[in-house]
């Protein structure tokens, strides 16, 4: 396998490419949700191995990065992701985004970095996050107690259990979901703010039992893009897409195809 240098690496320490492929295959840059890190999206490179190279994403202060700061603001951290994909080598390589929730909200921030670039960003596949401009009425979570964020994060699913039990672990997680927390809460633009619109095609996915992200802050996405806007809603809350796995995957497979 081929593992060029860079700084990008930092963001996707995991990237590698064969050096025996015929063909340069698509890539799926893969973003995690609050508290989430690259390993999450790990066991999709060898479902999607011969479909897309897919980059999951290590942001700093999470996962293999700890001994880093969180990045507090939303346009600073899209900023500095589109700059590691701009680095990464074979730069004509078709290249399609996905993100959860507050991967969601940076995989659209950094795609309208991208785009005022040569970069070949072919759309964007987003679950789990209300339209920019949407304004959530959600309790800031990160300004909750422990015990009331333990409870949330229960209810919500997407943690483990061992992780939620254990004292040691949580010292380690909280702070960063609560950066996390503060990053999206703080991220408020407005439809001026978000002009001119992105011009791509770009899916919106939600679960339909997922308060946070009712139908209505779905199709709002449709106010701050021009291309085509595909919106479904999926069995499941906020975490659908772990139940949904394979579901999703195929999805992303069909449209890394279809967008090439």
């Amino acid at each position: 396998m081929v593992n060029p240098g860079g700084d990008w690496r930092r963001f996707f320490a995991h990237a590698e490419w064969s050096a025996k492929k015929s063909h340069v295959l698509p890539r799926v840059t893969c973003l995690p949700w609050a508290g989430g890190s690259a390993s999450a999206y790990r066991p999709w490179v060898a479902v999607l191995r011969n479909v897309a190279d897919v980059l999951a994403t290590e942001l700093p202060g999470h996962g293999a990065r700890l001994d880093e700061p969180c990045v507090g603001d939303a346009y600073e951290l899209a900023a500095r992701i589109a700059d590691a994909v701009l680095m990464l080598p074979r730069p004509d390589t078709p290249l399609v985004i996905y993100g959860h929730s507050m991967g969601a909200l940076l995989g659209f921030e950094a795609a309208r970095i991208l785009t005022t670039h040569s970069t070949p960003l072919r759309g964007l596949v987003l679950s789990g996050y209300h339209a920019p401009h949407w304004q959530s009425k959600r309790t800031l979570r990160s300004r909750m107690s422990d015990a009331a964020l333990l409870e949330t994060l229960r209810h919500m699913g997407g943690t483990a259990p061992e992780v939620l039990d254990s004292p040691d672990l949580l010292s380690i997680v909280l702070p960063i979901l609560r950066s996390d927390y503060r990053l999206t809460e703080v991220y408020r633009p407005t439809l001026a703010d978000l002009a001119p619109k992105l011009s791509l095609p770009v899916d919106i996915i939600g679960g339909e039992a997922d308060p946070d992200n009712p139908p209505d802050s779905l199709y709002a996405w449709k106010d701050v893009l021009s291309g085509p806007v595909d919106v479904s809603l999926w069995p499941g809350g906020h975490f659908f897409i772990q139940d949904q796995r394979s579901t999703l995957l195929s999805h992303l497979a069909r449209r890394l195809a279809e967008w090439r």
